[in-house]
């Protein structure tokens, strides 16, 4: 019976030691679950920071690239498109003692015209063979080429050259104000968009009146209007003036895009000679 009881006793307590060991097995197992999850986790918050900071370097990056492509663009654009031309300064004139030319400068000039920009093609023939001659149907066949040959726009077209001042005077005027200020805002506007696509080109030439007479004195002067012998070239800085110059947009063939002019400083004269 004793026997029995010790073994009945062992039998239980091998049971409970069982179930502790299980018991703790579990809490084990629990505790390494719990780790585990914390660590991927912490391995998932590293990769979602991580990822975060990458992608902010590089859209940083995109940015700055961005910025200078754009820079480069406009200084290529710039390069292309926006041209400097040179306006020559009327040259001085050279007289005789008793104030006779013996080498004047011309004022002339050839105006030119955006086509593409006229608003009123049969109004401005009309007021151009008014001002500076031609014929009006002339004029207005010029007005229609706003495209070249190949199909392209065209911005430019010559509409006269070597125009006299006196007639060039005529045509400025109407591009001015009226004397009389009588021109209200919309008025003012209507004219400025108006005449904006007109260009007057300053092209000087350089005449002898008294033809060859002291020509070796007088000397002349070369295509680009400098002095090249004789008095035009020993006095040619003081003759010549400061050129002017006009920052345009141009069209393909490099010429400036009338109504388009940026900024245009005028030519300053040269000084007459007496001899």
């Amino acid at each position: 019976m004793k026997r029995k009881t010790t073994k009945s006793r062992y039998d239980q307590l091998q049971k409970t030691t069982s179930r502790a060991r299980r018991g703790g097995g579990a809490q084990q197992r629990a505790a390494l679950s719990e780790n585990a999850v914390k660590s991927t986790k912490r391995r998932i918050e590293g990769t979602f920071y991580f990822l975060v900071v990458a992608l902010f370097f590089f859209a940083g990056r995109m940015v700055q690239l961005q910025a200078m492509n754009r820079s480069d663009t406009h200084l290529s654009e710039d390069d292309m498109f926006v041209k400097r031309q040179v306006l020559p300064a009327p040259r001085g004139q050279i007289l005789a003692a008793d104030g006779t030319a013996l080498a004047i400068t011309a004022n002339e000039y050839d105006v030119a015209i955006n086509p593409r920009a006229v608003s009123d093609q049969s109004k401005m023939a009309s007021l151009l063979a008014k001002t500076i001659g031609g014929s009006e149907a002339e004029y207005l066949d010029e007005l229609a080429k706003v495209t070249r040959a190949d199909g392209s726009k065209n911005f430019y077209v010559r509409l006269a050259r070597h125009v006299d001042e006196a007639r060039v005077d005529k045509l400025r005027a109407l591009m001015r104000p009226p004397k009389d200020g009588k021109e209200n805002r919309l008025q003012r506007t209507a004219r400025k968009e108006f005449w904006a696509p007109v260009s007057l080109e300053s092209t000087p030439r350089r005449q002898y009146p008294l033809g060859n007479f002291a020509s070796q004195i007088i000397g002349f002067t070369t295509n680009d209007g400098a002095g090249a012998d004789g008095m035009e070239q020993a006095w040619n800085k003081d003759l010549a003036g400061r050129d002017g110059e006009i920052v345009s947009q141009m069209d393909a063939q490099g010429r400036p895009i009338p109504g388009f002019v940026q900024k245009q400083s005028e030519p300053v004269a040269g000084r007459s000679l007496v001899t």
